[in-house]
């Protein structure tokens, strides 16, 4: 099952540093509640 969703977000770290996103979502036609964490690393 593949899962499709768009998103913007914003870190404020420095440069070589890492942030973290926790998303929760309900998929179409499902009752249960999806997450999923992100691990993100800044390079600029």
């Amino acid at each position: 099952m593949e899962y499709y969703a768009k998103m913007e977000y914003y870190a404020a770290r420095l440069a070589g540093g890492e942030s973290e996103i926790v998303i929760s979502f309900t998929p179409e036609n499902t009752y249960r509640w999806v997450r999923k964490t992100l691990r993100v690393v800044i390079i600029d």
